[in-house]
């Protein structure tokens, strides 16, 4: 009974629990790519060298990220498994540590727990989150660390300022995760503190033993390096990605050049619930008054610090050279906080109206958010392919399906108005009607596979022997591909007037390879595997010797 009564009373922390345990377990497998692939490659030359605090990439000294993270996949591939899966798990229970602090961080300032549920899922259902906390890289964790930081901050704030302690340990995790951004907690909680004229906290007894804490965690590997690498470790580790990421545009994003490029960007990668963030917005302004008298003190307290953290985030990189979709996700925390604290104070002062916002998550089963959503390798529990599916049986058109399946939903938001009416409980249906149209099933497409399958065959005919592998095709990832060869190898791309001892060659007559020299200087021309007809059975090699 005490059993029952506790699953009856905690049941949507479980279905928060089931849903980002579901994201984070099923679906992962691919190639590693990009980044990913050079964070593992990281892990597996530092394992090799034996030293947990200095890092190796292409057999030179790396210093560009922290060392967090990168124990975290060098725990994994050490002890646990050398898959891929295994390594894309560690986000994944990020993610899931996310949706359960954004669950607890919004009951608290809301003592609601529908609304709670709401903030956990918007936070599990946001396209681009989902494939970055699904990816071996550093942005989910970092999330979390920030979201953990101003939930213990609001805690400390609100007379329990103990909490402060906890809130610089997850500054200090926030920044060995990934660099200076950490401090985005801190700048953050200041810049909420001033708003609410209580400064004076960030310099109490708990702070300041806090503030310790944090220089213990946070300095010696930071003092280790510097004495030992001094101006590298400067250059590539505070110049690199602090200041040149600011004032220039280092990785050639086709957004840097892009104006208001994260407005477009958060429109178009993260979902519907950017469109509800913007109409909730645009709802609070117009009708403030009448909304803020059923706040809250704590729903004042937290919409404040929803919004600072916002528009720092947005503001700041909207401010940097460098841009790139993935850079602004520390502020999809605050997304969710903001959207459940207003729907939360719809519930009390206008609750018809939150069928406005019920409406716009339709948008989901549009051309324009359903092509995006599927391009990062996730699509609505709710899949438009489904009407697809049957399109061809009716001899519908595609589109005219999808809208077919539209009306049906506004049928239904017509009926749960009418319950509305009859009972303003129905607002619990309204907000499930509003997550179930945003949940999300992931996939992982098996992008890479061609870098993979390359290597292996590479691996075989050359008896794992480490090889210096020059590419000629612009379509194959040097980064994925060195992950998969020996250790010692190495990948570029091949450029024709800065490879002098290739110029007595006719590469017109290899169009279709790339060119493998092996450190013993053996020169070999093999098959660019990313064509689907070139697989490893029929692979076949060229010597050209000297």
């Amino acid at each position: 009974m005490q059993l029952k009564n506790h699953l009856k009373q905690n049941y949507l922390i479980i279905a928060v629990v089931f849903y980002g345990l579901f994201l984070a377990l099923i679906r992962l497998k691919g190639s590693l790519q990009g980044d990913e692939a050079i964070y593992a490659q990281v892990a597996k030359e530092t394992l090799a060298k034996g030293n947990w605090l200095e890092f190796y990439w292409r057999g030179e000294i790396w210093l560009e990220k922290p060392p967090l993270y990168l124990w975290l996949v060098m725990l994994v591939k050490k002890y646990i498994t050398q898959e891929e899966a295994g390594l894309r798990m560690i986000n994944g229970f990020f993610l899931t540590a996310a949706m359960l602090a954004a669950y607890f961080f919004t009951q608290k300032i809301s003592n609601q727990k529908i609304t709670a549920f709401l903030s956990a899922v918007i936070i599990g259902s946001i396209p681009i989150f989902i494939k970055h906390s699904r990816a071996v890289m550093t942005d989910a964790a970092l999330t979390f660390f920030i979201l953990g930081a101003l939930y213990f901050g609001f805690l400390a704030e609100n007379k329990h300022k103990k909490h402060l302690i906890h809130f610089w340990i997850f500054c200090a995790l926030g920044i060995l995760v990934k660099n200076f951004l950490g401090f985005y907690a801190v700048i953050i909680y200041l810049i909420y503190l001033i708003a609410l004229k209580k400064l004076k906290l960030i310099i109490s007894g708990y702070s300041l033993i806090g503030f310790l804490i944090f220089l213990l965690i946070t300095l010696p590997w930071h003092v280790i390096m510097y004495l030992k690498f001094d101006k590298i470790f400067l250059n590539q580790y505070f110049l690199y990605h602090f200041l040149e990421r600011s004032e220039y545009s280092i990785i050639h994003s086709p957004w840097d050049e892009v104006p208001l490029a994260y407005l477009k960007i958060l429109f178009s990668h993260y979902g519907v619930w950017s469109v509800i963030l913007a109409a909730l917005l645009i709802y609070l302004l117009l009708f403030y008054q009448k909304l803020i008298k059923h706040f809250r003190e704590s729903e004042k307290r937290g919409l404040i610090l929803a919004l600072i953290w916002f528009f720092t985030v947005f503001i700041s990189f909207s401010l940097a050279k460098t841009k790139s979709p993935h850079y602004i996700l520390p502020l999809v925390p605050s997304m969710a906080l903001t959207i459940s604290i207003i729907i939360n104070g719809l519930i009390k002062s206008r609750p018809r109206d939150i069928i406005i916002f019920c409406g716009l998550a339709l948008l989901n089963f549009t051309p324009f958010y359903y092509l995006n959503a599927s391009d990062f390798g996730e699509s609505n529990i709710l899949f438009p392919a489904v009407f697809l599916k049957f399109s061809k049986i009716f001899g519908l058109a595609g589109y005219a399906v999808l809208y077919w399946g539209l009306g049906l939903f506004f049928l239904l938001l017509i009926g749960l108005y009418k319950l509305i009416e009859k009972n303003k409980a129905g607002f619990e249906y309204l907000v499930l009607f509003m997550v179930v149209l945003n949940l999300l099933v992931p996939f992982y497409p098996e992008r890479g596979a061609a870098e993979k399958k390359l290597a292996e065959a590479v691996n075989q005919k050359f008896n794992q022997k480490p090889l210096n592998i020059y590419l000629d095709d612009p379509k194959l990832i040097t980064n994925t591909l060195l992950y998969y060869l020996p250790l010692g190898s190495d990948v570029e791309r091949y450029q024709r007037n800065q490879v002098e001892f290739l110029s007595d060659i006719d590469l017109s007559k290899h169009k279709d390879y790339c060119l493998v020299s092996s450190k013993v200087d053996q020169r070999v021309f093999i098959p660019c595997l990313a064509k689907e007809s070139l697989e490893p059975p029929g692979w076949q090699c060229n010597y050209c010797l000297d």
